[in-house]
C-alpha cells in the first residue's frame, strides 16, 4: 500500500515540481530502495526503482538509474534464485529505455535480452503485430529448446507457435502441435483438433490418439475427458476394470451399456473397501460408496450386498451401525 501511495504521488508530482524538486524525490526514493533490509524482498525494492522510471526524461537522472541498475545487476550472481533478480533489473533497463530511446533502440535491447522468457514474449508480441509470422515461430522454437527445463514456458512457446499457426492457416502444423499440446494434458487441443479433421477422416484420427493414450503406463485426466466427450464406453468400462476406484465417478457414462458390469465392480471394490476398513471414519466412506452404488444399480442389489456385509462383518459393531445409517 505504501509503494502505491508513492507511485501516485510521483505520478500527481511530475507535472508540478521543478527539476530541483523532482531531483531530490527521485534521490530518496533510489536511497530507499538500496537500504539493507530490502534484501529478503526484493520485490519492494523493484519496484520503487520501477517508480524511478517515470524520471527518465531527464537525462541526469536516467543515466544515474542506469548506473544503479547495473550495479544491482553485477551483483547477482548466476544461482536459480538470482535468475529472478537478473530479470528484474533488465525489466526496469527496458523501461527506461522504452520511455526515452524510441522503437529502435527498445527492439535492440529486447533481442540483446532475449534469453530472459519475459523478453521473448515481448518480441513475439512485437513481431506478432508486424506479421513477422516466420520470425513468431523461430522465436517460439527456440524459446522450446533453451527452456526445455521449464515446463510452464515451453507450454507457453507451444501456445504462442499454434496461435501463430492459426493466423496463417496452416492446418498440417496446427494438427501436428495440437496433438502434441493434447499429449500434455491440455482438453481445449483435443477440441481443436477434432475440429481439423475432415468428418470422414476423423474416426481414424480418434482410434489412433485412444490407441496411443491406452499405451501410456499412467493415463492422463484427459483420455478420459475424450473417452467421455466420445461416448466410448466399452474404453471406459476397461478402464475402470483396471483401474476399480474410478467406478464412482465413471458409472453414469456406462451403465447404460454395462449394468452387469458396473454392479459387479461395484460389489467387488465395495468388498475390497469393507475388507481395508479398521475404523469408524473407514465404515463410514464404505457406506458412502454403497449409497452410490444404490443409487446406480438399484435397492434390490444394494439391499442383497448390505446382507451379505451384516453377516460377514457381524463382529464388527461399529461398522454394523453404520450399515444400518444407509437409506
Amino acid at each position: 500500500m505504501g509503494i502505491r501511495t508513492i507511485d501516485d504521488a510521483v505520478i500527481a508530482s511530475l507535472p508540478n515540481f521543478n527539476e530541483k524538486e523532482k531531483k531530490g524525490l527521485f534521490d530518496a526514493i533510489v536511497k530507499e530502495a538500496l537500504k539493507e533490509h530490502y534484501n529478503g524482498w526484493s520485490d519492494w525494492r523493484y519496484a520503487l526503482l520501477k517508480i524511478c522510471t517515470y524520471y527518465s526524461p531527464i537525462k541526469d537522472l536516467k543515466k544515474k538509474l542506469e548506473k544503479q541498475l547495473k550495479s544491482l545487476f553485477e551483483k547477482t550472481e548466476s544461482s536459480w534464485s538470482d535468475r529472478f533478480e537478473k530479470t528484474q533489473i533488465k525489466l526496469l533497463q527496458f523501461e527506461n529505455i522504452e520511455r526515452c530511446d524510441g522503437v529502435d533502440a527498445t527492439e535492440i535491447f529486447i533481442y540483446e535480452n532475449i534469453q530472459h522468457s519475459e523478453f521473448r514474449e515481448k518480441a513475439i508480441a512485437n513481431e506478432l503485430g508486424k506479421g513477422e509470422f516466420k520470425k513468431v515461430i523461430q522465436l517460439c522454437l527456440d524459446g522450446e529448446k533453451a527452456d526445455a527445463e521449464y515446463r510452464g514456458l515451453v507450454h507457453k512457446w507451444r501456445e504462442y507457435r499454434y496461435q501463430t499457426y492459426e493466423l496463417l492457416g496452416d492446418i498440417e502444423q496446427q494438427k501436428q502441435l495440437a496433438r502434441e499440446l493434447l499429449f500434455t494434458n491440455e482438453f481445449t487441443y483435443y477440441l481443436k483438433l477434432k475440429e481439423l479433421y475432415p468428418a470422414n477422416e476423423w474416426d481414424d484420427a480418434l482410434n489412433k490418439i485412444v490407441d496411443d493414450f491406452k499405451k501410456m503406463k499412467n493415463k492422463l485426466p484427459v483420455y478420459l475427458s475424450i473417452l467421455k466427450e466420445e461416448n466410448l464406453t466399452a474404453e471406459l468400462l476397461t478402464y475402470c476394470q483396471s483401474n476399480i476406484r474410478s467406478i464412482i465417478d465413471l458409472y453414469p457414462y456406462i451403465i447404460k451399456d454395462y449394468l452387469e458390469e458396473v454392479n459387479k465392480l461395484f460389489i467387488k471394490f465395495i468388498e475390497y473397501s469393507a475388507e481395508e476398513a479398521t475404523d469408524r471414519k473407514k465404515y463410514r466412506t464404505v457406506c458412502s460408496i454403497i449409497k452410490t452404488y444404490k443409487k446406480a444399480c438399484g435397492t434390490i442389489h444394494s439391499h442383497k450386498l448390505i446382507g451379505e456385509l451384516r453377516e460377514k462383518y457381524k463382529r464388527r459393531p461399529a461398522f454394523i451401525e453404520e450399515i444400518r445409517k444407509i437409506r
